[in-house]
């Protein structure tokens, strides 16, 4: 570990390093020439690209308390190499290290994708570790349930974490309607746990007096497997043109509930669980419907989950439920200039069937989300960004409001990040908010991107 700390110091200076090295004709570039092949060079690596973002982060309540990180320091670095073997194979690599300067002991050095693309025709087969984003909403994605997450790293956009399986795709021929239909078949035969935040971090799941360990219900034997099925098209009528998917798994739960496993002990408890999905992003027909329409994304993600407890498990399943978003984006261009652009984004989340204690940790249950994202599309491609959740039903919000700007003066590939989270809870105790509402904080971030 102390070899690792070492290491993720230096990458953590690169970003502050970096726009000097980059004005020299030896710093960090020739230094990523010694560790990453360029593709000029190789006969086989396409393409490869990265960044290291160091984030210091403050959190503003209840600072003092014991056994509690009240400021961090997160490194995140990932790296991305494309390559091709010759002829219809081609492969991509992903590493990713995350890790906490400010908390003993939490480094992260993971592959979160690693695979291998076989594609001869209409038809191809991966095989490795992979992700998958099947999303279409902004904040809550109920159809996106294939990779376990890493709730260590944020709350409301966890990273997703790979998952070992093969991936066989088939593309069909189109029609009138219905255009570029695709199937395809995941097969995972691993089980990979959720990871969730260390002792002393704002969001370990454990209170005071009580331990954790992400050692539950784990399945066994094939009850390890997940399938899935997903059929994607477009579909184009007179009134919108859209963009479907339907979805259908079972498998080990991704999202597992946390029980009292023993004496003072929690822990997550796996289910086998069956999801079947359904998800639309539609432009109206400005032919049809007019300009104004036009300017509207609609979109819309429905889920149902049902449960099923292992054999050597002691507790019941979980409330079948379903889960679903609906919301449009609306695009208003060169508000302050002949560039810029903002996009406005409302979402409503509705769950409905489930009743028990598992649907009380879930964070998105009946929610209105709202975002405005103005992008000036300027040269230093500076950004603000403005986003909230609120839950009338248990008077819980989550506000955020973000700044993003390239330091050209430095380097063009040099970014500023600044953020600001505001949690607020006022209802009864017991939902997900209420064991974290004292986690608002602000950050200040710097990424350094490179590239061949």
């Amino acid at each position: 570990m102390a070899s690792l700390r070492i290491h993720l110091l230096i990458l953590a200076t690169l970003p502050l390093v970096g726009p000097s090295a980059v004005c020299a004709q030896t710093g960090v570039d020739d230094l990523l020439d010694d560790l990453l092949p360029r593709a000029t060079d190789s006969g086989w690596v396409t393409e490869w690209k990265g960044f290291v973002e160091l984030l210091p982060r403050r959190y503003l309540r209840d600072r003092g308390s014991e056994g509690r990180t009240d400021n961090q320091l997160i490194v995140l670095g990932e790296a991305e190499l494309d390559f091709r073997l010759g002829g219809e194979v081609t492969g991509y690599f992903r590493p990713r290290l995350y890790a906490d300067l400010g908390t003993e002991g939490f480094e992260r050095l993971y592959v979160p994708e690693l695979f291998l693309t076989y594609s001869p025709g209409r038809w191809d087969l991966r095989g490795g570790v992979l992700v998958e984003n099947w999303g279409i909403a902004d904040t809550f994605n109920p159809i996106d349930f294939l990779n376990p997450r890493d709730f260590a790293t944020k709350i409301l956009d966890p990273l997703k974490l790979g998952q070992p399986g093969v991936r066989l795709r088939r593309l069909f021929e189109g029609g009138h309607h219905f255009g570029e239909p695709t199937l395809t078949l995941y097969w995972m035969p691993t089980f990979e746990r959720t990871r969730y935040a260390p002792r002393g971090q704002r969001f370990h799941p454990a209170p005071v007096g009580f331990s954790f360990t992400e050692t539950g219900i784990d399945p066994r034997g094939s009850d390890r497997t997940l399938w899935a099925l997903r059929y994607q098209s477009t579909l184009d009528t007179p009134l919108f043109n859209s963009d479907i998917q339907l979805l259908a798994s079972r498998g080990p739960d991704r999202s597992p509930p946390i029980h009292l496993i023993a004496d003072g002990i929690l822990a997550p408890v796996y289910q086998d669980v069956q999801t079947t999905g359904f998800g639309l992003r539609a432009v109206p027909n400005e032919a049809r419907l007019g300009h104004f329409l036009s300017t509207f994304t609609l979109k819309a993600e429905v889920a149902h989950r049902s449960f099923a407890r292992y054999g050597h498990s002691p507790f019941e399943e979980s409330d079948d439920y379903w889960t679903c978003v609906v919301g449009f984006d609306r695009q208003l261009p060169n508000l302050l200039s002949d560039r810029d652009l903002l996009t406005l984004t409302l979402e409503y989340v509705s769950e409905s069937g489930a009743d028990d204690a598992p649907s009380s940790q879930r964070v998105f249950q009946q929610d209105l989300i709202f975002r405005a994202l103005w992008q000036a599309n300027n040269f230093s491609r500076s950004t603000v960004q403005l986003r909230g959740v609120v839950d009338p039903q248990d008077d819980e919000t989550i506000l955020e409001a973000s700044f993003t700007t390239q330091l050209r003066a430095v380097s063009e590939d040099l970014r500023l990040e600044l953020r600001y989270q505001r949690f607020e809870h006022e209802g009864e105790a017991g939902t997900f908010l209420s064991r974290f509402s004292d986690n608002s904080s602000v950050s200040i971030g710097l990424r350094w991107d490179f590239a061949n």
